[in-house]
This record gives structure tokens, C-alpha cells and sequence, in this order.
């Protein structure tokens, strides 16, 4: 079992989760984020969750850190990554240029507008080379953990929501991810509707407007 987009789901339903599906399409995000990641070394992967990015897209990388502040979920990541650090986003401090990448798949959605900016800022400041960032197209309802103690679930509810052009305004190439918006709230319920919204994914690519997520990218060099 581990944890995608706030919910526990088993190994035999991963095959209707987006970073397997989407890994078999060569225009799909995961590709993105592979290519943009190709000569980096080192990666910060914030809100890591149990499954690392490095394990997801099989990086090549030789220091990785993620930083989870669910407890299984900080235990499970170890083993994919040469550090953990088991904290709120918002508390971690770190020098200036300390990793080549810098990552956050749905994590800006759960701090409010000025905690989400304010992350931005220091992942431009922690990274060398590349920010990259995942989050829904504009504001969305969070999937809570029945089973989280309260103290933890507060952390996946949504916040804060952001345009594609808002992402552009702060310097991102931005790519719409995760096929039709229009599609979002069903396809996470049904899988043939999931497989049918990847069908969009190209047209939405280069249409970030119409998608259901975006995906940021911002080089530093």
C-alpha cells in the first residue's frame, strides 16, 4: 500500500494511477519531468509522499532528499532516497544551491496564496538548475484520509488554487497536464473515464487553459 494525491491505494489499482499510465505516453507529463530532470544529479522532492519521484520516473540520480510530513508515509520513502527529512514543508531551511532540482507534485494546493509564493521563493533559492511543480488548474476540493489523525489530514485539504497564467506571470513554462478539466472530479472515480481523459492529455499539453493540472517548469541557468 502507499499514498497518491491524499488517498491509500493498493498495488493492483496503480495501473489507474496517473504516474503509471502517463509514463506509457510519450507526451504525457511524466516524460516532461523525466527530460527536465535528464542532467540533474541531485533532487529535492518536497511532499514526497511514500512513493519518491526518483522510484517513479527510475531517476538515475546521486543524492536525493525528500521531505514528508506524514510519518508512514516519511518511513515508506526511505527507502527510495539517500535522505528524509519528517517535517512540514513550511519549517524546512536550507542553504542556497543545494540540489540541482527541485520538485513539488501537488503540494502548492495545500498552503494558502502567500505560504504557496512564499514556497516557490525558497525552492528557486534551494535549486541550482530547475524548479518543477504539479498542481491543480485553479482551486479544487482536497481527498481527506479518513484514516489520518487530524493533526495530518488538515495538510490535504486544498487551499489555494492557481492559473496557468499566473504560473507564467512568475517566469514558468507551463504545460497542461492530466487531459480535460472537464473530465477532473470523474475520472478519479472511474477508470474507463480516466483512460478517456488521457486521450485529451495532447490536445491539452500546449492548451494549459482547458486542462485539469499544470505542470511548471523554471530554469535557473
Amino acid at each position: 500500500m502507499y499514498e497518491r494525491e491524499g488517498k491509500t491505494v493498493s498495488k493492483k489499482h496503480e495501473k489507474f494511477m496517473d504516474w503509471d499510465l502517463y509514463s506509457k505516453i510519450p507526451f504525457c507529463y511524466p516524460h516532461i519531468v523525466r527530460y527536465e530532470l535528464r542532467d540533474c544529479k541531485s533532487l529535492l522532492d518536497l511532499g514526497c509522499g511514500s512513493y519518491p519521484l526518483k522510484a517513479k520516473l527510475g531517476l538515475d540520480l546521486e543524492y536525493s532528499v525528500g521531505v514528508e510530513v506524514v510519518p508512514k508515509s516519511a518511513r515508506a520513502a526511505e527507502e527510495y532516497l539517500e535522505a528524509i527529512i519528517q517535517d512540514d514543508i513550511r519549517n524546512v531551511e536550507l542553504e542556497v544551491n543545494s540540489f540541482d532540482a527541485v520538485v513539488a507534485i501537488d503540494v502548492l494546493e495545500h498552503f494558502d496564496r502567500h505560504e504557496a509564493l512564499e514556497l516557490i521563493s525558497k525552492m528557486e533559492k534551494w535549486a541550482r538548475n530547475v524548479v518543477i511543480l504539479v498542481t491543480p488548474n485553479g482551486q479544487t476540493r482536497g481527498f481527506i484520509d479518513p484514516d489520518l489523525p487530524s493533526e495530518l489530514a488538515v495538510f490535504q485539504k486544498h487551499e489555494c488554487g492557481f492559473s496557468f497564467s499566473e504560473l507564467e506571470e512568475l517566469g514558468f513554462e507551463v504545460y497542461g497536464i492530466r487531459g480535460l478539466k472537464a473530465f477532473r472530479r470523474i475520472r478519479r472515480k472511474i477508470p474507463f473515464v480516466r483512460l478517456f481523459s488521457l486521450g485529451t492529455q495532447l490536445f491539452c499539453k500546449y492548451r494549459p487553459n482547458f486542462a485539469s493540472g499544470l505542470l511548471g517548469v523554471k530554469k535557473l541557468w
